[in-house]
């Protein structure tokens, strides 16, 4: 019986030990400031241009700053985000891991309209951005069933939507093909 409960209280630390890593809530000031990151994180700022013609695209244009690192998205992404609103954008960062693995990141979940957040089956692109570069490691799109019963979490190929040149200084590391 002591062994059982031996095994099992090493079970229970190594599990919280493993799965429990979460990411720290941030949030977005009307200014574009982001609020939640370290010091040496600051200042950060999301800024997004919002088209005032929002027939055509709903973003002009979107620029992530990070501590003295900048990085505006190049048209060929931005033209993907259909979030018209800043309300519809949620950010979350972790910084308290090893970075040898996994860089210092933010995640920017950008809604596609008629985000609810009590609803599960809210379409978005999420970009994971280096804290220290500022550059974005990654960019997904997450896409519901319409029943809303099941997601596709799609990655971005920024390859076969850019030309080179446009995500030169952009990406953290060489693009997706």
């Amino acid at each position: 019986m002591k062994n059982l409960i031996l095994a099992s209280l090493i079970f229970l630390s190594l599990n919280n030990y493993c799965f429990g890593h979460k990411d720290t809530v941030l949030s977005l000031e009307d200014n574009g400031a982001i609020i939640g990151l370290p010091d040496q994180y600051l200042p950060a700022t999301l800024k997004i241009k919002f088209a005032s013609n929002t027939d055509t695209i709903p973003i002009e244009s979107i620029q992530i700053s990070v501590a003295k690192n900048e990085v505006t998205l190049p048209q060929c992404i931005v033209k993907l985000i259909k979030t018209s609103s800043a309300s519809d954008i949620s950010l979350s960062a972790s910084w308290y891991h090893k970075s040898s693995s996994l860089p210092h990141y933010m995640n920017i979940n950008l809604y596609d309209p008629g985000y609810t957040p009590e609803k599960w089956a809210n379409p978005k692109y999420s970009l994971l951005v280096n804290l220290v570069s500022a550059r974005v490691i990654d960019m997904t799109y997450t896409e519901f069933a319409p029943n809303g019963n099941s997601s596709r979490l799609l990655p971005v190929k920024f390859s076969s939507l850019c030309q080179e040149k446009e995500i030169d200084g952009f990406l953290d590391g060489k693009p997706a093909l």
